[in-house]
């Protein structure tokens, strides 16, 4: 999260406790450094991981995602 937030970028984790809650506004404790920032960045390919959202499937519409 603390790239995401020094690189402007939205974040999106969804707890469900409250320590977690805490835990996650706990970011700006530490930085990471420039060359920390750097190789985590190198690990972006820029091509998508999973399915494209504009091609729909529709055997996919009515999966139950069961809660954890």
């Amino acid at each position: 999260m603390d790239r995401a937030s020094r690189r402007g970028q939205a974040q999106r984790d969804l707890p469900r406790d409250s320590y977690r809650i805490a835990e996650n506004f706990d970011i700006f404790d530490f930085a990471l450094r420039e060359d920390e920032l750097a190789r985590i960045d190198a690990l972006d390919l820029d091509r998508r991981g999973g399915p494209d959202p504009d091609e729909r499937d529709p055997s996919l519409a009515n999966l139950a995602i069961p809660e954890p």
